[in-house]
C-alpha cells in the first residue's frame, strides 16, 4: 500500500518484518525468496504453491477426525517454528493454508507476520496499533481474531494459537464456532461469548481433541 512506502516508519517496519518471516525455512511453512524495492515500490517473491485453500476444502463438508488432526498437527508445527523465531502471525485462517496434492499443508501470508520478543519487539499496548495496512488498523481478518487483536492490545503467541483453535474447529465441524448474521455480532461473540462445544455439533470426535 502507497500508505506504507511513503512513510520511512511503516517502509523499515515492513522490510524487517518481511525479511524475518523470509527467513523461515519450514516444510509446512510458505517460503518468501525475496523481499525488495523497485521504483520506490516494495515487494516480496512467494513460493507458488500448487493445491487448494484449506477454506476450499471445509466448503465441501466437515473433515474427518483423522483428517482434520493430520492437517492440524501441520500446521500448529509452523505456526510454532514461527513462534520459536519471535514472529507471530496475525492472521491464521483457512484461506491462508493451502493443501498440496500430497495432502499437506502450506501456512501462507506472513505479510501482518510481526516480532513478539527480542529487540526488534513491536507492542502497541496503551494505544491504535500502526500496522503496515495503515495507521490506527488492526491486521488480520475479524472473524478469525483472538479478543486482544480485536481491542489493539500488544499480542503474544496465544493470539496465533486462538485462532488456529477457530480452524480446528471450523475442520471437525463446517462450521465457524462464532459465525453469526454479520462481520459486527461475529466480533462481538468473539468478545463476549463461549462457542458452542464441538461435541454438540459433530458426533465421533475424542474427547481429548
Amino acid at each position: 500500500p502507497e500508505a506504507t512506502y511513503r512513510d520511512p516508519a511503516m517502509r523499515a517496519r515492513f522490510l524487517r518484518e518481511a525479511k524475518s518471516a523470509a527467513a523461515l525455512n519450514h516444510p509446512y511453512i510458505c517460503s518468501i525468496h525475496e523481499v525488495g524495492e523497485v521504483e520506490g515500490q516494495l515487494f516480496f517473491a512467494m513460493e507458488y504453491v500448487e493445491g487448494t485453500t484449506l477454506r476450499d476444502r471445509i466448503r465441501r463438508g466437515p473433515l474427518t477426525p483423522g483428517q482434520a488432526v493430520h492437517i492440524a498437527a501441520e500446521i500448529a508445527e509452523a505456526v510454532q517454528a514461527a513462534h520459536e523465531k519471535g514472529l507471530i502471525h496475525r492472521d491464521i485462517k483457512p484461506a491462508n493454508i493451502m493443501l498440496t496434492p500430497e495432502g499437506h499443508a502450506k501456512v501462507m501470508d506472513f505479510g501482518l507476520a510481526k516480532h513478539f520478543a527480542g529487540p526488534e519487539a513491536d507492542t502497541t499496548a496503551g494505544g491504535p496499533p500502526v500496522t503496515v495496512t495503515g495507521e490506527g488498523l488492526t491486521p488480520g481478518t475479524p472473524a478469525y481474531m483472538s479478543p486482544e487483536q480485536l481491542k489493539g492490545k500488544a499480542l503474544d503467541p496465544r493470539s496465533d494459537i486462538f485462532s488456529f483453535g477457530i480452524v480446528l474447529y471450523e475442520m471437525l465441524s463446517g462450521r465457524h464456532p462464532f459465525k453469526r448474521e454479520t462481520g459486527l455480532t461475529t466480533v462481538g461473540a468473539i468478545l463476549s461469548e463461549e462457542p458452542e462445544p464441538i461435541s454438540a455439533v459433530i458426533e465421533g470426535v475424542p474427547e481429548r481433541l
